[in-house]
């Protein structure tokens, strides 16, 4: 994975350009956005900052280089494009939902409560403490993976654990938990 960094010139009236990332992998390449950091067209070299303030505005590319590093390799298991990475970053000061969180919040809400019976109820919960939670623990190393990156394959996966172990051995009853989970992250 690389970072790069290039200088978008502005047409404004104290010449500063603004200095953009990118983010790249196997081809693959994040869009280009803003690091906030600007400086005159004579102070970028392509790759650094030179002159005047040079050491603390590369030590903020160096930290915004190694914050994207650290996600992409926090996340490389789940993330299936490269504009992942940026957008993570981006987002990591808004509160993100997890799956684990999301499903503690459906099953708290009156209204799914109310349209729910007690056995569907019982079923969320264990399948929250007994199929989920692992699964995110032990496939995608990271209990607190995003909702958002929760797909059609995990629950599959899921469903395949739950018919490999010795306790359950209802199809029905995979199915019928498959789609309440389904319901549950929508």
């Amino acid at each position: 994975m690389n970072v790069v960094f290039t200088l978008r010139k502005n047409k404004n009236k104290d010449r500063l350009g603004t200095i953009q990332y990118y983010v790249s992998n196997n081809g693959q390449r994040s869009t280009a956005l803003s690091t906030k950091v600007k400086v005159y067209p004579k102070d970028w070299d392509g790759t650094k900052v030179i002159g005047r303030n040079a050491n603390a505005y590369n030590a903020i590319l160096d930290d915004l280089r190694a914050d994207l590093t650290n996600i992409f390799f926090q996340n490389r298991n789940t993330i299936s494009n490269i504009q992942e990475v940026s957008d993570i970053y981006e987002n990591k000061l808004k509160p993100q939902v997890t799956v684990v969180e999301l499903f503690k919040q459906l099953m708290h809400k009156k209204e799914f409560i109310e349209k729910r019976s007690n056995e569907t109820l019982r079923v969320l919960n264990t399948t929250l403490t007994i199929w989920l939670i692992p699964y995110l623990r032990d496939n995608k190393k990271n209990e607190y993976l995003e909702a958002k990156y929760f797909t059609h394959v995990d629950l599959e996966a899921i469903a395949k654990k739950m018919l490999e172990s010795d306790s359950i051995n209802s199809v029905d009853y995979v199915a019928k938990t498959i789609s309440r989970i389904k319901a549950a992250i929508k």
